[in-house]
Order: structure tokens, then C-alpha cells, then sequence
């Protein structure tokens, strides 16, 4: 199973297909697995980056606090990592919100954006206080 390294974290990901290349981005608290069904769909068109996000699935975990824009960054490790300038970013929930904020903070990265289920706001004060505690 290929990986690379940000900041001492090991990021693991699937890298399936040919083609366009689509990164998807699972939800909060479960993995690339979240996706396989899909990706293994995806690959017969496209080149397919299915990746877990720190402290999910296989990559390392999550031993200090983190933000969206890390796990932008972490994502464009990925991308670098395969050679990879443009994707189109596919997420859900919290990969939602990655995907949203990479058109933000990284647009020459993002060739489009599939969001589902997800949010552009931020998350009222008890909803962060229980992910905290997740």
C-alpha cells in the first residue's frame, strides 16, 4: 500500500486507474475504505487517489491539533508524492470541507470540486467541543 511522509506523519492512499485524476477525501472518523466501492468504478476512467486522512484508516495519527489547511497540505503532499498537479477534489463532510478549502487556499491545485453532504461554515461551538473529544 504506497504512502509518503508529512511532518513525521505517514499519509496512506490507494492509487488506482488512469486518467483525470479525482482524490477522494473521506468523512470524519472513517477511512478511504469509505470509498472503494466507488474508486474501483472511478478507475476504469480516471486515475483515482484514495487516500486516509491523518489519524483515519492506515496514516498516522493525529497527535497534535490540526487544522483544515493541514489537511490541505497533507492532501498536496499526496498529489506531489504521485506527480500530480490538478485533480478534481471529491470529498464528504469534513473531505467536503477539505475540498472547499483547498479551491481557497491551493486553486491551481483543484481542477473541480465534488462536495456532498458537507458545509462551508464552521461548526457551532459544542459540535467543535465533540470532535475535540473524538
Amino acid at each position: 500500500m504506497p504512502w509518503t511522509d508529512r511532518d513525521e506523519i505517514r499519509l496512506f492512499f490507494d492509487d488506482l486507474g488512469s486518467g483525470r485524476p479525482i482524490l477522494l477525501l473521506h468523512s470524519f472518523l472513517c477511512s478511504r475504505e469509505m470509498w472503494s466501492y466507488q474508486a474501483a468504478d472511478l478507475a476504469r476512467s480516471y486515475r483515482v487517489v484514495n487516500a486516509d486522512l491523518r489519524g483515519h484508516g492506515d496514516s498516522g495519527p493525529a497527535e497534535a491539533p490540526f487544522t483544515l489547511d493541514d489537511l490541505v497540505d497533507d492532501a498536496v503532499v499526496v498529489l506531489d508524492h504521485l506527480g500530480i498537479e490538478r485533480a478534481v477534489w471529491a470529498g464528504l463532510s469534513i473531505g467536503g470541507m477539505i475540498a472547499l478549502r483547498a479551491a481557497l487556499i491551493a486553486p491551481d491545485r483543484v481542477d473541480a470540486l465534488i462536495v456532498a453532504d458537507s458545509s462551508a461554515e464552521r461548526d457551532p461551538l459544542l459540535q467543535r467541543a465533540k470532535h475535540r473529544l473524538l
